[in-house]
């Protein structure tokens, strides 16, 4: 990190009062890639639970009509 020491003291020089942050490129594009590293995470999180809600429901409507059938129940028909 000597350059980043080079640049502080360049800026003292200038004025003494002026307090300067230098930080490493990386760290800065770190901190822009957060929120979109956050809705990847999220979206692949959801994506990969619609297979299993599909089936939980596709399995519920498939058991409703078992059930049914079973009391008896027959199906309305269209005339």
């Amino acid at each position: 990190m000597r350059t980043s020491l080079e640049i502080r003291e360049a800026v003292r020089s200038l004025d003494p009062n002026v307090l300067a942050e230098v930080h490493a490129l990386q760290d800065n594009l770190e901190n822009y890639r957060w929120p979109s590293r956050m809705v990847t995470i999220l979206s692949s999180t959801l994506g990969d639970l619609a297979p299993l809600l599909t089936s939980i429901g596709v399995y519920s409507v498939v058991a409703s009509v078992n059930v049914a059938g079973s009391f008896g129940v027959t199906p309305p028909t269209v005339d």
